[in-house]
Formats: C-alpha cells, structure tokens, sequence
C-alpha cells in the first residue's frame, strides 16, 4: 500500500511538473514573440511614455508572477490528478487580458466586464465538479507520463491556450503597426520594411509609418507601391485628429521634412509652404510625387516630376512606371518619356487584356505578375 501512494504521489508530482512547464513555455513565448508590441505600448499608454517595455524581461516577469498566482490558487483549490491543470485558468485569463489592449478604447477590451465573470463563474462550477469526482479515482490508476491523468491535464492545458489565442487582440494591422512603430524608433529600419508585407492588410496609419522608413532610406519613388496603400494623399503624414504612432512622435516626421506645420491639413499646402520658405528638405519632392501618385493625379505628377527631375534621368522605378503610364494615357503630354525596359513591361501588361478576358481572372493574374508595380494600383486599387 506505501509502495502505490508512493508511485501515486510522484506520479501526482510529474503531472503537476508538466503542466507547469507548458504554462511557462506558453506563456514566455506567446509574450515575447506574439504580444511583446501589444505589451509595449500599454505600457506606453497607461505609464503616459513614462516607461518602456523589455520584451525578454516583460516575458520572464510576467510569467513567473501568473505562474505565483497559480500556486496560490493551488494552495486553495488542491487540484491534483486529471483535473490539476484547471488551477491554470485564472493565469491563462490574466495573460489574456493582458494582450488585450484596444484603440478605440484607450485601453483595455470592454468585454471583459461580463465575460471575465462569467469564465470565473464556469471554472467555478468545474472546481466545485472536480472536487466531487476527486474521491472515486481508481486505487490502481497510472500517474505517469503517458497516464490517462496526464492527458487530461494536457487537453486542459492545450483548450485554455486555445481560449488564450481567441479572447485576445490578434488584429493583424495593430501588431504590424506597433512593430513597424517601434522598429522605427530603435533605427531599424530593415525590421520595420519586412513586417507585414506579404499581408494585404493595411490602415492609413500603417502607410504613414512605411513612407516614413521608406524615405529615411531614400526608397520612397523606388518602394511604396510594394506595399499596400490606405487612404489618400493626405495618409501619408499626421495632419489631422489623434497621432496615429505611440513611439514615434508626429514632429519627428515634420522636422524630418523641414518643419512643423501650424493649422494645415494638406500634404501640398504643407509642401508648397516648405518650399516656398526654403525649409524644404529632398525628401518633400518625394513625398508631394508619391501623394500625387495616390490621388492618382497624372497630369500634375508630370508637371511636378519634370520639376524635380528636369533631365527626367536616374528616376526611382514607379516614377518611371507612372510616366510610362501617363504618356501613354494622354494624346497630348506635357512631358515625352521613353524608357525602353519600361515600354516592354508595359506591352506585357496591356496584353493581358487579350490573353485573359475574364475581369476577374485578369486582375488575378496581374496581381500575381504585377502586385509591386504602380501600374497595378492605378488599375485596381479603389
């Protein structure tokens, strides 16, 4: 009879190990790799800028302080055998809330003022069931790695990451943008171009912040059309409303073009005034080119490219599709353009309209071949 307490107890023990060591797994990794951006900036919001976030730190700390909360319900509860696993769940909620933060609200997801009850309410009733069934366990049962006990906990453990994964903020845009937010910030601008940009999901905020990396590396003519575009010309900086960034701050971007605006609400308002007084840094040409380029306004784009670029020679790559795009266009341009690679990917692209009649089935092939081109947002983009 020792002899199987004795088994049972460390049985009992190996259970509890396990669920312990992928609670922490979990939870180091769903914080330092998923939500570590989420994290950054509500502490940013809720500390006013006061403090910052350490992703590696932020995760271990976190963790050992829900894996302490999880030993104090233990200490209570007494959960062992198949249903230990459930001393997880106020741990898993609060790592849930955690990542929870919402824009619109300023903080955290109001749900939570009925759905936290209710859960707490569920897992109540699960304990107090728990605890009725604790007594009629089988004397001869196995507690050992692979025992039907552990299992149990290890579906437990594997439904409440699940609830994890879903009650959260998993919005794709906000975490790009966050990261994009604060790999700018750190002078990373490689880590801030890469993210997000396989995605077709995008916001205004979210272009702003690309242009931005775009034209601290001088790509802006040359890139921004890889990406997907939100809003008009006017998305490309912070004129109106809220700022749209946590870290990086609104006069950053207006110093980096020459001056903080007072009362404009226009990109080329702001551009014409930058010029006008002789602030105007270089990157000005780019950003007016490439908001005309939006707006999808040719006939000034030409008019200002020629301006910027009398010879029309050395121009980034969607300067030179646009152009392309315009001569092609007009009966009567203001401005000849010939550029022999462009012309032939030009011919491609328009023969495309033979090759596949279908409307749907065009663009789908055009996507695919010309995603990258400014030629396919001109068409395409609404």
């Amino acid at each position: 009879m020792n002899r199987r307490n004795t088994n049972n107890n460390n049985g009992t023990i190996v259970i509890q190990a396990m669920c312990a060591i992928v609670f922490a797994v979990f939870s180091i990794a769903w914080l330092y790799w998923f939500q570590a951006d989420v994290l950054a900036v509500t502490q940013h919001v809720f500390s006013n800028g006061m403090t910052s976030y350490k992703d590696g730190i932020g995760a271990i700390v976190i963790t050992i302080v829900l894996m302490l909360l999880q030993m104090l319900v233990f200490f209570f509860v007494r959960l062992r055998k198949r249903s230990h696993a459930l001393t997880y769940l106020p741990s898993m909620l609060l790592l849930a809330i955690l990542g929870d933060f919402q824009e619109s609200a300023a903080g955290f997801n109001h749900k939570w003022f009925w759905l936290l009850p209710l859960i707490l309410a569920l897992w109540g009733v699960a304990l107090w069931f728990a605890k009725q069934m604790f007594p009629y366990g089988s004397a001869n049962e196995r507690y050992g790695l692979f025992s039907r006990f552990m299992w149990c906990n290890m579906l437990i453990m594997v439904l409440m990451m699940i609830g994890v994964g879903v009650t959260t903020n998993t919005n794709a845009v906000f975490h790009y943008r966050a990261h994009v937010d604060r790999c700018i910030v750190k002078g990373n601008l490689d880590e801030a171009l890469r993210t997000g940009k396989q995605s077709l999901e995008t916001d205004a905020s979210l272009t702003m912040l690309r242009a931005y990396a775009l034209s601290l590396r001088e790509e802006m003519g040359e890139r921004l059309f890889e990406y997907p575009i939100a809003g008009t010309s006017q998305a490309l900086l912070p004129l109106w409303g809220e700022s749209r960034t946590y870290f990086l701050r609104r006069s950053t971007i207006y110093r980096h073009m020459g001056a903080v605006p007072v009362g404009i609400s226009n990109l080329y308002r702001y551009c014409d005034l930058l010029e006008r007084d002789s602030l105007a840094k270089p990157c000005v040409a780019h950003y007016r080119l490439c908001g005309l380029l939006i707006d999808k306004k040719l006939d000034e784009f030409a008019e200002h490219v020629a301006r910027y670029y009398p010879e029309l020679t050395s121009l980034p790559k969607h300067y030179r599709e646009a152009l392309t795009l315009y001569v092609h266009r007009r009966s009567n341009p203001i401005v000849e353009f010939h550029d022999p690679v462009m012309e032939e990917d030009w011919k491609n692209f328009q023969e495309l309209d033979e090759a596949y009649p279908d409307p749907m089935a065009r663009k789908g092939i055009r996507q695919e071949r010309y995603a990258t081109s400014y030629w396919y947002y001109y068409l395409y983009n609404k």
